[in-house]
């Protein structure tokens, strides 16, 4: 996997965790079992999204280097090492060379902990993992201020998945290394949604709620974007109407939702690259699987439609995602909470020519398979 700067933890008698504020979600504490000849790391505040300063700060290794470390003590798992930072997303993730990944979640998104304990639960119940790539296992969850009024900071320890980031790789895959990589990732996706739920029912409730609110704004967000071809954005709200009844009819599953070229690993196969692992399920939902499509197609395949037919060909066809599912999908891509219009813009030749989310359906995704 991709890291950044590194950082070598000796024996560092205190450590800086971080804040947050409460919200739905707010992990109720975690684990309370104390740490392992460690006083309670002193509490660091929280930068707000708003300012910007978030973006350095919770890559900083001089707050969490010591965390990881405490963390570590605390559950008896061995010195760390060289520390570094993970790929950059949305959370705090540092890579060790003691071969764990230290995970801690930050309180813009107090969803995002429930929802990958609950995937990897699910996992776990099902043998450990997917058939084919490799996935995270859990070593440790807790929190780093269990019971405090403010953001306990929970956490997960995992193993370290092998490879590298399609993202890290980029132009060093090649053609024959993108189509073998979707045709892997067809059989791995549909093994994960064909996985039992199980106690993740709240999780489809959050997502129902979500993709409402979002439907409620979709026109002023994507307005907002300054990319969307104006005539397009007149046929939303009914578009988005008419693709919630079709995908009301189909059974919600979990799903990743984040197939981004950040959380798809590939390792060394001969003289090319190959699917390894897939990580990072905190953006999991239990949702109509069409939603898997968004990221998987616009960021991981760059709206490449030779990619997407060899990856459904692998996840069973097209008829395994039910019918209407283009609509479907086209609807998620509208629903996306995450910017989508300059990689669309860039994707799509014939982008400024769209004039109705139909057209948009239309040159996204491929005719018959």
């Amino acid at each position: 996997m991709a890291t950044g700067r590194t950082a070598t933890v000796r024996n560092r008698k205190r450590c800086a965790p971080e804040d947050g504020s409460s919200g739905p979600g707010k992990p109720k504490g975690g684990d309370s079992m104390p740490p392992r000849g460690a006083t309670e790391p002193p509490y660091i505040e929280c930068p707000p999204l708003a300012t910007g300063a978030y973006g350095k700060w919770f890559t900083d290794l001089g707050v969490w280097a010591p965390t990881v470390e405490w963390v570590a003590r605390r559950h008896g798992l061995g010195a760390p090492g060289t520390v570094s930072v993970g790929v950059p997303g949305s959370h705090p993730v540092f890579l060790t060379a003691a071969g764990y990944v230290v995970k801690f979640y930050a309180p813009h998104w107090p969803e995002a902990h429930a929802a990958e304990v609950a995937v990897y639960d699910v996992l776990a119940g099902a043998g450990g993992g997917l058939a084919g790539p490799a996935v995270p296992r859990v070593l440790a969850r807790g929190a780093v201020f269990p019971g405090s009024e403010r953001w306990p900071w929970p956490y997960l320890v995992c193993t370290r998945v092998p490879g590298r980031s399609a993202g890290e790789l980029g132009a060093a895959l090649t053609p024959q290394d993108r189509l073998a990589m979707a045709s892997a990732l067809g059989p791995a996706v549909r093994a994960l949604h064909a996985l039992a739920p199980g106690a993740t029912h709240a999780m489809a409730e959050h997502a129902r709620a979500r993709l409402e609110a979002l439907g409620h704004t979709a026109v002023e967000r994507l307005r907002g974007e300054g990319t969307w071809p104006e005539g397009l954005l007149a046929g939303v709200p009914a578009y988005l109407n008419a693709a919630s009844t079709a995908s009301a009819a189909i059974d919600p599953r979990l799903v990743h939702a984040d197939l981004s070229r950040d959380h798809i690993l590939l390792a060394r196969r001969g003289p090319g690259w190959a699917f390894s692992g897939l990580i990072d399920f905190a953006d999991a939902q239990v949702v109509d699987p069409a939603y898997e499509l968004v990221a998987l197609h616009v960021d991981l395949f760059g709206c490449d439609r030779r990619l997407l037919v060899a990856f459904l060909r692998g996840y069973g066809g097209e008829g395994a995602l039910g019918p209407d599912w283009r609509r479907r999908a086209t609807a998620f891509v509208l629903l996306f909470p995450n910017s989508l219009g300059s990689a669309l813009s860039t994707g799509l030749v014939n982008w400024p020519l769209l004039r109705t989310p139909r057209d948009l359906e239309e040159v996204l995704w491929p005719g018959r398979l």
